[in-house]
């Protein structure tokens, strides 16, 4: 019989700068705070190159950036997420749209934390 294993825990962080609002999940108490400090490292990292991504195709000013999370499944040691970053910025030039919004940026982290399974950030 496969072993229980209980769904992690997650509370949302956030973190603001000028123009900057990105929340995002952090994971604790798991039974395995190696698999735990992996998958947290691997959440960050990936908002990092999200937010790497997104200066890349800016084009405008006064960039307002947000970024946001979605738990898809939190189960059986799978913790799925999806994370999403966009920008907008305003224009200078006489655009009869004030405001450009870049791609959105969308990535889905599948993360394996049951003590059975290898850590898989």
């Amino acid at each position: 019989m496969a072993q229980y294993v209980p769904p992690a825990s997650i509370h949302t962080l956030t973190h603001t700068a000028p123009g900057l609002v990105i929340h995002y999940p952090q994971v604790y108490g798991l039974m395995n705070p190696g698999a735990e400090e992996a998958i947290n490292r691997a959440i960050i990292l990936q908002i990092q190159d999200m937010q790497r991504e997104q200066q890349q195709v800016q084009n405008g000013t006064n960039p307002q950036t947000t970024g946001t999370f979605e738990i898809k499944t939190n189960e059986r040691g799978i913790l799925s997420l999806v994370l999403t970053n966009y920008t907008y910025s305003e224009h200078k030039k006489t655009n009869p749209i004030p405001w450009y919004l870049t791609p959105e940026f969308r990535v889905c982290l599948l993360l394996s934390y049951n003590p059975a399974a290898p850590v898989t950030p």
